[in-house]
Order: structure tokens, then C-alpha cells, then sequence
């Protein structure tokens, strides 16, 4: 029974460790798909933030682009600014020189028109066309010109032209000084609009190693990005094969899924079939009704019936019961009373050895002698009281081999008896367990549980009593073979004082009495040497038997025989 109980809690404790593992393997299968779940939403990040990333180059590099465009241009406007620069600071010289009018005129009728062309400045451009348009209607509108060398004289008309010439000087020198001034302020405006791009040059250069710094951040952001979408993809591959055996089992389970539709289209057939038979089973099911009512009543009568010699038999058993206590406290009883007979008969061997031993001495055994040399027969008297003696000792061991068979028969009939009452009890449960669906029969039920509890703490009491019989007849087996051991070295040892006593005698026989003078020649030493070793050996037998009686009324189910109390009292 105990190792029943040692293997039903290793296994309830297997069952609980197998609970436990499998609550951790589900939690770690919970955080794997947590932490897959969490890996694609940064994978997904990690797209948008590619995607933002190379927009971004893509705007930076159209940026670039539209910077590089503009500084072209503006390189080109430097070149043609400082062109048109280098003419007019050449035309300056030429007038502050005092060059001549016809020259000027020459080459501003030449390049005039090219020197309109290479200026930027629309203002100066209009004011020079206008007064071309101004002299033109003057020399035009002037009313002596239109009439020519017929009303004026040669004079008239070489002052007039000297005029004209000197108008026209000083309307040219008018319209430079324009110029100047105009180029002076767009020389000036052209030096802030240079200051301006150098500065938007260098805040552009500035710019462009930012960007440049920025494109190397985001070369190395997108490496980074690049390992962590080698490791994504990895873990990607990794959540496809999962997705890939999850589809799998998806797959089966569609399959067991359409078997088990074919199966319930089966089975609504089926039942399509049993509603039509379950029409006559209910016809059937009313008359069977009708006949398990009766059968109940009848079964209920045989139940009750049942249930009273349920109840003589469990007075008979507890009436057994008691008699089996008053067996036990009687055999209790008569144990502790021998038990004290006992010890009384001890402290009285003990006297009489101690007297005995007292006793003894060699003036005694001097006597014995004598008498025995006087009597011869005596001698053979004392050995065949010594025989006697052994042989009732022998007498007396196999009386208590017998009684230890008894025992140990007796032992074998109390364990049928506790064999009958298992099976009894074991009946009686069976019965109640037939009694379990009666209504009526509650509350004998109850009481027949209290009886089966009572019933099954006495069991338990005479189970321990009887492993305590056991261990307690294994110890006396073992104490037995001990004394069965010394009783073959006294045996030994008996043989040895027949041995000793045949020389005694054969010594007594041939002790020599001297005729002369009645002198008699005896080993007086040696004679009471054997009469102390004859008396040891008897002490030892004694004390053997003594031993045997005592582990023999030790034992529970052990009962006197007249034959062993004889044997106690001798």
C-alpha cells in the first residue's frame, strides 16, 4: 500500500511538472508571436523610413541640380557684367583723353547698336533711342532745312551746320554724362548684386557640404538600414516557413473540414433514418415503461429485503468483533500473568544457583565421592537422572516447536479471517453501491457508510496489528535460529560432559585400593573438576530453556500448555 501511494504522488508530481512545462511552453510560444508580430511592424517602419529616406534624395538631388543651374547663370551675368564694365570705363578714357568728334561719332555709329545690345540696362537703352528719335524730328521740323541752299547763302549755311555741330556736341556730351552717371549706377548695383552671389555662393557651398555631410549620414543610416533589412529578411524567412506550415495545417484542417462535412451530410441522413425509427422506439419505450415500473417495485421489495440481512450480517460481524476483542484482552490478560509467573521462577532459579553455588565445595564432593565409592550404584543413578533430564529438556523443546507451529497456524487464521472480512466488507459495498440509486434507501446508505468507515478503521487497526505479528515473528525466527545454534553447541557440549563422565568412572574403576595398610590412591582433584564442569553445563541448559519459555510466551498469540507450565515449575 505504501508503495502505491509513493507511486501515485511521483506521478501526480510528473503530472503537475508536465502542467508546469507546458504553461512555460505556451507563454514562450505567446512571446515568440508577440516578438514576430513586433519584428514585421519594424520592418514596416523600417520600409517607410526607406521610402521617406530616398524621397528625400530625390528632392536633395533636384535641389542640387536647380543650385548648379543657377550658378551657371549666374557666372554667365558675372562674365557679360564685367564685359560691358571693360567697354564703358574704355569709352570714359577715350572722351576724358579729348579725342575727336568724328572719331566718337564713327564709333558710336559702329558699335552703337552693339554696345545697345551688350547692356543689360533697359533705362539707358531707351534713353538713347529717344534722343536719336528727338534729333531726328528737330532736323526734320526745323523750317530753313526744307528749302535748302535757295533761300540761305553759303555763310548762313556754314554757321547753321557749325551750330548744328556744336548742339549736337553738346547734346552728346549731355547724353554721356547721362550714361556715366547710369553706368556708375548700374556699376554700383552690379558690385551689391556680386557681393550678393558671393554670399549666396558661400551660404550654397556651405549648404552643399551640409548635404553632403547629410548624404554621408544618410549613406550610413541607409547601411544601417540595410543590416537591419538583411536581418528582417532573415526573420522574415523565417515567419514565411512558419506562415508556410500554418498554411499547411490550415490546409488539413480545410480537408478534415470538408470530411467532416461529408460526414454530417452522412450523419443528417442517418438521422433522417432514426427520427423515423425513433417513432417506433417510442412506442416500444412506453410499454417497456410500463414493464420497468413493475420491475422496480419488485426490485425495490428484493432491495429492502437485501438491505435487512445487509444489516443481521453487520451485527454478526461487529458481534464477532467484540468477541475477538475479549479474545485478545483475555490472551492479554494471561500473558501478563504469565509473564509474572515467570519472573517470580527466575528470581527463585537465581536463589538456588547462588545457593548452590555456595555450596559447592570440595568436602561435599569428597562426600559424594565416598558415598559413591561406598555405592557404586549411585554414580549410575546420577547419570541416568541426568539423561532423564536431557531427555525432558528435548521433551520440552519439541513441545515449544509445536506450540510455535500452533502459533503460527493460528497467525494463518486470523489473516483468513481478516481475508473474509475484506471480502465481506467488499460485499457490502457493492451492495450499498446497488442501494445507491434507490430514493428510499438514503438514509441507510448514510448509516452504511459510517458502519463501511468503522469497519475499514478496524481493518487498519488489525492490518497494523498484524504487520506488528509479522515483524515481531520475524524477530522471534530469528532469535529462534540463535538458540537453535546454542542448543546444538550444548548438545555439543553434553556430549563432551558423556564423554568426561565415562572417563570419571572408567578412572573410578581403575583407582587402585592398597591392601596394605587400607591406603586408598584417588584423584580427588580431578573428580571434583568434573563434578564443577557437569554442574556449569546444567546452569547453561537452564538458562537455554529459560530463554526459549520467556521469547516464546512473548509472543501475542502464544498460549501456555500444562506440558510448558510443568516444565517452568520443574
Amino acid at each position: 500500500m505504501e508503495a502505491i501511494k509513493k507511486k501515485m504522488q511521483a506521478m501526480k508530481a510528473e503530472k503537475d511538472n508536465a502542467c508546469e512545462r507546458a504553461e512555460t511552453a505556451e507563454s514562450s510560444a505567446k512571446d515568440a508571436n508577440v516578438k514576430a508580430e513586433k519584428s514585421e511592424e519594424e520592418v514596416r517602419a523600417l520600409q517607410k523610413k526607406i521610402q521617406q529616406v530616398e524621397n528625400e534624395l530625390d528632392q536633395v538631388q533636384e535641389q542640387l541640380t536647380a543650385a548648379n543651374t543657377k550658378l551657371e547663370e549666374k557666372d554667365k551675368a558675372l562674365q557679360n557684367v564685367s564685359f560691358c564694365k571693360c567697354k564703358i570705363l574704355h569709352i570714359i578714357d577715350r572722351i576724358a583723353d579729348g579725342a575727336e568728334e568724328s572719331d566718337i561719332q564713327r564709333t558710336d555709329s559702329l558699335n552703337a547698336d552693339d554696345e545697345f545690345l551688350s547692356l543689360r540696362c533697359s533705362s539707358v537703352q531707351t534713353e538713347v533711342i529717344s534722343e536719336r528719335q528727338r534729333r531726328r524730328t528737330r532736323s526734320s521740323g526745323y523750317p530753313g532745312l526744307a528749302f535748302g541752299s535757295s533761300i540761305f547763302s553759303s555763310g548762313t549755311l556754314m554757321k547753321f551746320s557749325i551750330i548744328s555741330n556744336e548742339l549736337h556736341n553738346i547734346q552728346n556730351v549731355q547724353l554721356k554724362r547721362k550714361k556715366m552717371r547710369a553706368m556708375k549706377d548700374d556699376l554700383e548695383a552690379s558690385k551689391e548684386s556680386c557681393d550678393a552671389l558671393n554670399i549666396r555662393l558661400q551660404d550654397e557651398g556651405r549648404r552643399r557640404e551640409e548635404a553632403e555631410g547629410e548624404v554621408a549620414a544618410l549613406n550610413r543610416r541607409i547601411q544601417l538600414i540595410e543590416e537591419d533589412l538583411e536581418r528582417s529578411e532573415e526573420r522574415l524567412k523565417i515567419a514565411t516557413q512558419k506562415l508556410e506550415e500554418a498554411s499547411q495545417a490550415a490546409d488539413e484542417s480545410e480537408r478534415v473540414r470538408k470530411a467532416l462535412e461529408n460526414r454530417t451530410n452522412m450523419e443528417d441522413d442517418r438521422i433522417s433514418f432514426l427520427e423515423t425509427q425513433l417513432g417506433q422506439a417510442r412506442v416500444i419505450a412506453e410499454e417497456s415503461d410500463k414493464k420497468y415500473e413493475e420491475v422496480r417495485r419488485l426490485m425495490r421489495k428484493m432491495l429492502e429485503h437485501r438491505s435487512i440481512t445487509d444489516e443481521e450480517r453487520m451485527d454478526s460481524l461487529e458481534s464477532q468483533l467484540k468477541e475477538a476483542r475479549m479474545m485478545a484482552e483475555d490472551a492479554d490478560r494471561k500473558y501478563d500473568e504469565v509473564a509474572r509467573k515467570l519472573a517470580m521462577v527466575e528470581a527463585d532459579l537465581e536463589r538456588a544457583e547462588q545457593r548452590a553455588e555456595e555450596g559447592e565445595s570440595w568436602l561435599v564432593a569428597l562426600r559424594c565421592w565416598k558415598e559413591t565409592w561406598k555405592e557404586p550404584k549411585n554414580v549410575q543413578r546420577a547419570v541416568r537422572e541426568l539423561e532423564e533430564e536431557l531427555r525432558v529438556v528435548g521433551n520440552n523443546l519439541k513441545s515449544l516447536e509445536v506450540s510455535e507451529e500452533k502459533a503460527q497456524q493460528r497467525e494463518e487464521a486470523y489473516e483468513q479471517q481478516i481475508r473474509v472480512m475484506t471480502a465481506k466488507l467488499k460485499e457490502v459495498s457493492s451492495t450499498l453501491m446497488s442501494l445507491f440509486f434507490v430514493p428510499q434507501a438514503m438514509q441507510k446508505e448514510e448509516e452504511y457508510e459510517m458502519t463501511i468507515r468503522q469497519m475499514t478503521a478496524k481493518l487498519q487497526e488489525a492490518e497494523a496489528r498484524a504487520e506488528f505479528a509479522e515483524r515481531s515473528v520475524q524477530k522471534l525466527q530469528k532469535e529462534v535460529d540463535r538458540l537453535e545454534e546454542e542448543l546444538m553447541h550444548e548438545r555439543e557440549k553434553c556430549h563432551l560432559l558423556q564423554e568426561e563422565v565415562e572417563t570419571t568412572l572408567k578412572d573410578l574403576q581403575s583407582i587402585r585400593i592398597g591392601a596394605r595398610e587400607g591406603e586408598v590412591q584417588i584423584n580427588f582433584r580431578r573428580f571434583g573438576q568434573h563434578l564443577l564442569r557437569t554442574h556449569r553445563i546444567l546452569s547453561v541448559v537452564c538458562r537455554c530453556l529459560r530463554v526459549i519459555l520467556a521469547l516464546q510466551y512473548s509472543r501475542p498469540n502464544f498460549r501456555p500448555t500444562p506440558s510448558k507450565v510443568t516444565v517452568i515449575a520443574r
